[in-house]
């Protein structure tokens, strides 16, 4: 039998005689005993800050209370108020409005387990799973029996076990419902992402973001259609735009050489840009960035709907942002029509876990569309167990995402704070890139993510590579003069400690590097030929060297962090040709669309 606490806050003028009711009681539902735990506190802004609960029951009569500022701050609780004059019409999203005498622990249970405890599909595939099934269907391996009776195939089955192969059930297994139609179970773990999120709809996409980008992209713009892009836009957002033979307009970006990094357009430029091309139909940001560079989206947005443009996220990186007061208000709060966000980064689904969140007001005017390119671009034969973990996940962070992420942030300063005195180690923080905004920018660090320097150390790019294995740490990138790791709910002092020293034994290494090697200066882009064009030109293939004045036919993307370098349909610089060069000569990095040393031109 599964555990667990259920926290009650009460604010209310009563609150003995609710207490009464509910403290220390506990009932059993669906094999976890619930315990009740009530506390007894008035509300202050302590509360907002601390609150870990799972329900906050409100019931001030002659007190008028900061409800909405309270609801705000606890999206992961579930608030009830209680009916009288004063509060009838407080009721939203993630409050409700009920009367005093359904106030008992059956009701808050039962509420909780509907709201945020329940996994539908995991649920309903163990289930599948356990019984005794003749399994005349996709995969081959028949629940794992076609591995335990080869000789060749038996320690890959002992290896992970019995219950991934069991789990991994065909779409011929009608009862967990498809992906294709949304239906039954795997239409409830939709909603219940959905709901988590206080969105409208939630899409589950089981081949990752960059495929989740694609379906969006493509049903929501058409040949022509003019879409402004922030310039540090993953692979997958360009590869996007070339198939929906769009026209994309670039945010100028800022570049730092020092951590080797985009970041995010300033404020006023973007609304510039905006104001320069209302007819636009789409504009998309990266937020946060890869390297944990985020902005406050809520102006932008705004100025965008004032024109009647779409706005779309790629929230790969945070999907954890709804679930702690420290990153709002979020793409969502902000009212951003449509966010991607992958399960699988931050939180703690299997790879390949993404998930289209939808707030469009006007989406069923591209409803159809949606829906083909989603048959158009997802698979049909899905590994539920990925559904599952995303089920688990989603659980995870509605009950204690604001536990874990306080957690994440306690680990990121005492890492920041033990790097900051190391010699030559640099961490990037809110100063270092203030610089490159007007000083009324909102824009932060995403603590999930620690982007560090180590250019003044003098060591190259494979100094640090071989720091790291003989240490037996793997970090999320290292580009030529920094290296990003990533804090998630998996992370320990332990590790932490192993990095730390790790890294305050670099003093003993001797750097080779006496100067910066290479700068990407992302040069103002030239686009004179549609990328969709320009892509499927038949070109030719030459070397890099020789492409000046060119127009690319190739997407030039360094790995990591897969920003475009260079887009098809750009034109080719002698800067843009000096910085491909010195990416070739390092072998430590890998560039998509340099083939045989050679690029496609027109």
């Amino acid at each position: 039998m599964n555990k667990f606490i259920y926290k009650i806050l009460i604010l209310s003028n009563k609150q003995n005689s609710i207490k009464k009711q509910l403290h220390k009681k506990s009932i059993n539902i669906d094999k976890t005993h619930f315990s009740l735990e009530c506390v007894e506190k008035q509300y202050s802004l302590d509360l907002i800050e601390y609150n870990l609960s799972n329900c906050i029951i409100i019931d001030y009569e002659n007190e008028e209370l900061p409800i909405d500022e309270i609801i705000f701050y606890n999206n992961q609780c579930e608030i009830f108020i209680i009916n009288n004059d004063t509060n009838k019409n407080k009721s939203s999203k993630t409050a409700s409005i009920i009367n005093k005498k359904e106030i008992n622990p059956e009701f808050l249970i039962n509420e909780f387990i509907k709201h945020r405890y329940n996994t539908p599909f995991y649920n309903e595939a163990k289930l599948i799973a356990k019984k005794d099934i003749s399994r005349f269907y996709t995969p081959g391996h028949s629940g794992g029996n076609g591995l335990k009776n080869s000789e060749t195939g038996k320690e890959f089955h002992k290896y992970f076990g019995e219950n991934i192969f069991k789990h991994d059930i065909s779409v011929s297994e009608n009862g967990l419902g498809s992906i294709m139609d949304h239906s039954l179970f795997f239409g409830e773990c939709e909603k219940m992402i959905a709901r988590s999120y206080g969105c409208k709809e939630a899409f589950i996409s089981v081949h990752g973001s960059s495929n989740s980008n694609e379906i969006l992209i493509s049903s929501l713009l058409n040949t022509g259609d003019k879409v402004i892009i922030d310039r540090n836009a993953h692979k997958s957002i360009i590869q996007s735009i070339i198939l929906s033979e769009s026209n994309p307009i670039f945010i100028d970006p800022n570049y730092d050489s020092e951590f080797d990094m985009l970041l995010p357009g300033k404020e006023s430029d973007i609304i510039r840009i905006i104001e320069k091309n209302t007819d636009a139909k789409l504009i998309i940001f990266t937020c946060p960035s890869y390297e944990g560079v985020m902005y406050n989206l809520k102006k932008i947005v705004e100025v965008a709907h004032s024109y009647n443009i779409k706005v779309m996220i790629d929230q790969s990186w945070g999907g954890h942002m709804h679930f702690h007061y420290d990153y709002y208000p979020d793409a969502i709060m902000c009212k951003v029509d449509y966010t991607v966000i992958s399960f699988h980064k931050i939180l703690t689904s299997f790879s390949m876990a993404s998930v289209i969140l939808v707030n469009d007001p006007d989406v069923d005017n591209i409803r159809n569309e949606f829906i083909n390119n989603y048959f158009m671009y997802s698979g049909t034969s899905v590994f539920y167990p990925i559904v599952s973990s995303m089920d688990i996940s989603r659980r995870i962070m509605s009950i204690e995402g604001k536990r874990i992420l306080t957690i994440i942030g306690i680990c990121y300063d005492y890492i920041k704070l033990a790097l900051s005195e190391i010699e030559d180690i640099n961490v990037l923080d809110n100063d270092q890139i203030m610089g490159y905004y007007n000083d009324n920018e909102k824009v932060g660090i995403d603590y999930s993510k620690l982007t560090i320097s180590y250019f003044k150390t003098g060591l190259s790019k494979q100094q640090m590579i071989d720091l790291f294995k003989i240490n037996n740490i793997v970090v999320e990138k290292i580009n030529e003069y920094s290296f990003t790791i990533i804090l998630s709910p998996g992370t320990n002092r332990t590790m932490s400690n192993k990095l730390i020293s790790t890294l305050k034994s670099i003093k003993k290494i001797k750097g080779k590097r006496e100067e910066m090697m290479y700068c990407k200066n992302y040069d103002k882009m030239e686009i004179v030929m549609t990328p969709n064009d320009a892509f499927k030109m038949k070109g030719e293939w030459i070397d890099p060297e020789n492409a000046i004045n060119r127009i690319s036919a190739s997407l030039i993307v360094p790995y990591p962090p897969g920003i475009p370098f260079i887009i098809p349909g750009q034109k080719i610089t002698q800067t843009m040709i000096n910085t491909m060069l010195s990416l070739m000569e390092n072998n430590n990095t890998a560039i998509h669309g340099i083939i045989n040393k050679r690029m496609k031109v027109v």
